[in-house]
């Protein structure tokens, strides 16, 4: 398994990494606003993101993102808690 995570700093993303770094667990680090973040995330079976919905640019590329996976061929789950006001973006990939 590989995941790919969004750093952004002082978000979850900076525990994310710590854990996966001393649980020996693959990852990488994607960057969500380039051109290539489908194919930055191809070789992925997650995608973590955890972003501020009071942050336009994120809210716009995080449904943009979600529906681009989608479309991609992967089925998608979205995670995050109701009236929050930082999100977690969780998509777990799955063959179509």
């Amino acid at each position: 398994m590989r995941i790919a995570i969004v750093d952004r700093k002082t978000s979850f993303s900076d525990r994310w990494l710590l854990y996966c770094k001393g649980q020996g667990i693959d990852y990488k680090i994607v960057d969500p606003y380039r051109n290539d973040i489908i194919q930055q995330v191809e070789d992925c079976d997650a995608l973590m993101w955890h972003f501020h919905q009071s942050n336009y640019k994120d809210m716009q590329m995080a449904v943009a993102l979600l529906t681009s996976v989608s479309k991609s061929g992967k089925k998608e789950i979205f995670i995050r808690s109701s009236g929050c006001t930082s999100c977690v973006f969780l998509c777990v990939f799955h063959e179509a």
